[in-house]
C-alpha cells in the first residue's frame, strides 16, 4: 500500500509537470505565430524578446505606417503590445506628407498600430521639428498629442509649450498649455 501511494504521487507530479510544458509550449508557440504574422522581418531572441522589430500598416486611404526598433520585449499580461528600443517611425500620407519620429522608447500596439513613444522625442512634419519626451500617436483617432518639455521649431519661430496636438488628417497644429492663465512661449526668427 505504501508503494502504491509514492507510485501514485509520481504519477499526480508527472502529469503535473507535463501539464505545465504543455502550457508553456502552446503559448510560445501561439506568441511566435502572431509575431510572423504580422511581420516575417522580427528576430525572436527569447521568448518574450526580439530584435529588429518592424511592423507596419497601410488604411484604407493609403496612407502608410511604419515602425521599427533595434529590440522589442513583448509584455506579459498582453502579446498585443510590444516595448521597444531604439524607435524609428514613419507616416507616410497618401497626399504626400510625411512625418518621421525617432525616440529613446516605444510601446506598441500590434491590434490597433497606436504607439506610444517616450524620451528623447524628434517629430518632423512639414517644416517643423518638435523636440518633446512623451508622444501619444493614434491611427485611430489620427492625431498626435506631443507633451513634456515639448520645442517646435521652424523657420520662423522657436516655441515652447506643454502640448502640442496635430490632427495628421487637416494638418492642424494646436499649441496648448495646462494652465490657461499660463502663455506659449514664442520666439521668433529673423
Amino acid at each position: 500500500m505504501f508503494v502504491e501511494k509514492i507510485k501514485y504521487k509520481k504519477i499526480i507530479i508527472f502529469s503535473f509537470l507535463a501539464l505545465g510544458l504543455l502550457i508553456l509550449i502552446f503559448y510560445n508557440h501561439k506568441e511566435e505565430k502572431a509575431l510572423i504574422e504580422n511581420n516575417n522581418s522580427n528576430e525572436i531572441t527569447q521568448n518574450n524578446y526580439i530584435e529588429n522589430v518592424n511592423y507596419s500598416y497601410e488604411d484604407p486611404s493609403g496612407n502608410v505606417y511604419r515602425v521599427s526598433a533595434v529590440k522589442g520585449e513583448f509584455d506579459i499580461e498582453n502579446s498585443q503590445i510590444i516595448f521597444m528600443t531604439n524607435v524609428n517611425a514613419n507616416l507616410l500620407m497618401a497626399n504626400g506628407t510625411n512625418l518621421k519620429i525617432n525616440s529613446d522608447y516605444g510601446k506598441y500596439n500590434i491590434s490597433n498600430n497606436d504607439t506610444i513613444f517616450s524620451k528623447n522625442i524628434i517629430i518632423e512634419y512639414l517644416d517643423n521639428k518638435i523636440n518633446a519626451n512623451y508622444l501619444d500617436f493614434s491611427l485611430s483617432r489620427n492625431n498626435l498629442i506631443v507633451s513634456k518639455n515639448v520645442v517646435l521649431k521652424n523657420k520662423k519661430n522657436n516655441l515652447m509649450a506643454d502640448i502640442i496636438e496635430i490632427d495628421i488628417i487637416t494638418k492642424m497644429i494646436k499649441v496648448l498649455m495646462h494652465n490657461q492663465n499660463e502663455k506659449v512661449k514664442i520666439n521668433i526668427n529673423n
